[in-house]
């Protein structure tokens, strides 16, 4: 009569630790893929965007301060009981762009002391383009908000 063995209590210790250095190596070389860049590269390309005003200059949405992105409802609410509703807009200035108008008018005696600070990650992908992540913290940033018809389209 043949003995039957149970070979299992000494692979399955074997097969964990191959295992635990597959998934080790997986995540330390997407880490070794991302990059992590300072704040500033992010802060720094704001406000540098133009929307061609067809006059061979930029449309400024909120002048004179460099364009940042704002939100707004895009179009007039429906009506309600015979009453437009105007478009709402609201930004944040995020990038210190409208506190950095302000202290040059102002010859630098007026600021809000605007603040940024956070990380950006990027992460390269197969097709050439990059995935980035920017998380950033603002102290003492504008915030702004508006009721009315849309100056801007």
């Amino acid at each position: 009569m043949k003995k039957s063995t149970n070979n299992w209590p000494n692979i399955t210790p074997i097969m964990g630790i191959v295992f635990w250095l597959l998934v080790s190596a997986t995540v330390t070389l997407a880490q070794a893929k991302t990059v992590q860049r300072p704040i500033g590269d992010f802060v720094n390309a704001q406000g540098t965007f133009c929307i061609d005003d067809g006059g061979g200059g930029c449309l400024v949405f909120v002048p004179p301060v460099a364009n940042f992105v704002g939100w707004d409802t895009l179009q007039e609410v429906p009506p309600q009981q015979g009453n437009v509703q105007p478009v709402r807009c609201a930004s944040v200035d995020y990038a210190a762009l409208a506190n950095t108008k302000i202290e040059e008018l102002s010859g630098g005696t007026i600021s809000f002391g605007t603040a940024t600070s956070g990380t950006v990650t990027e992460r390269p992908l197969a097709d050439g383009r990059a995935e980035v992540s920017a998380a950033s913290y603002q102290e003492r940033a504008h915030l702004g908000g508006w009721r009315g018809r849309k100056r801007y389209v």
